[in-house]
């Protein structure tokens, strides 16, 4: 019986020194341990100790040290391995942070297409730089850190924290983009308008600043709708200053007659509209008449007043309306 009993603690303790030994060199490869696999594979060793109790006390203890011994020096290896990362990790993202920061403002400050190009091809080459390694640096940033065990890699924490000053600065960059596209917009809208005008002054001077303004707007950035706005204000204008002075001057008079029909059906629904306001008018009179409570009437004044004043808003426009269609009336008869 003590013979079995022998021969069993043997094959326990063998399979436990071989354990630990595939422990010890196993898991990693030339450059690291794998961690999670080494302690994956550690809980198991525990789980054959609890399974192998024929082991004498003595020689459990040696082996218990043993394994003890070995995961606290790979738990220790781990921990400097991890601070490790993360000092080199924060080395890395000290050197991308200023490029950021320098694209964002760049994108901030940028007067012109040239400069919002600049500062997405900066953004573009740090996308470079955040990947794993030392794509996107200098050869010599390369060589050093390389030397020094530096593999280039970043904590997941601070990648995500570049990416987001990243898309900020790719955020700042269409901001701007819509901005200058505003401000050159309203530029050309006003050089557009000015090219029509002179159309009908001097059709040679007006073609020259069409050229002129052709020529600036392939310098600024302008979106779809704005461009093609812009583009057939100027169309409009090359046509008008290539007719003969007499087709001007039915192209003028059809713009004006067909400007005189539209105010006059605007006016018309004014006035719809100030009959119908008129109309509630004289309801909300009744209603306030027949309030039961002072409370619902004064707030019965209130639509009251506010109807009169829509009322007022309406006929002002109407005036002006008014005064316009007298106006281009008069151009046309005289």
């Amino acid at each position: 019986m003590n013979n079995e009993r022998d021969e069993l603690s043997r094959r326990q303790i063998e399979r436990l020194q071989t354990e630990i030994e595939s422990l010890r060199g196993g898991h990693r490869n030339i450059y690291h341990r794998n961690y999670n696999e080494f302690f994956a594979h550690a809980k198991q060793i525990g789980q054959v100790f609890r399974e192998s109790r024929a082991i004498p006390h003595g020689e459990r203890q040696r082996l218990w040290e043993e394994f003890s011994t070995l995961c606290d020096s790979v738990r220790q290896e781990q921990s400097r391995n991890f601070q490790s990362r993360a000092n080199n990790s924060r080395l890395k993202k000290e050197m991308i942070e200023p490029d950021i920061r320098e694209a964002y403002y760049w994108a901030k400050g940028a007067n012109s297409i040239s400069d919002l190009r600049e500062a997405e091809r900066r953004l573009s080459g740090i996308t470079e730089k955040i990947k794993d390694g030392w794509d996107g640096f200098t050869g010599t940033t390369d060589f050093f850190e390389s030397i020094s065990g530096n593999n280039g890699k970043l904590t997941r924490e601070d990648r995500d924290y570049l990416w987001e000053k990243w898309r900020e600065a790719k955020t700042a960059v269409r901001e701007r983009r819509e901005w200058l596209s505003e401000l050159h917009y309203d530029r050309m809208r006003g050089v557009a308008g000015d090219c029509l005008s002179r159309a009908h002054q001097d059709p040679r001077a007006a073609k020259e600043k069409i050229k002129r303004a052709n020529a600036e707007m392939k310098q600024n950035p302008m979106n779809t709708i704005q461009y093609s706005e812009i583009r057939r204000m100027l169309d409009e204008a090359w046509e008008f200053a290539s007719q003969t002075a007499s087709d001007r001057h039915q192209e003028w008079r059809r713009r004006m007659e067909s400007h005189v029909e539209r105010w006059s059906e605007l006016h018309e629904k004014n006035e719809d509209v100030i009959a119908m306001l008129e109309q509630q008018i004289e309801e909300c009179e009744d209603m306030e008449a027949n309030a039961r409570t002072e409370d619902f009437a004064e707030t019965v004044r209130g639509w009251i007043e506010e109807k009169l004043e829509k009322i007022r808003n309406i006929r002002r426009t109407n005036e002006a309306l008014e005064e316009k269609i007298e106006s281009v009336k008069d151009k046309l008869s005289g």
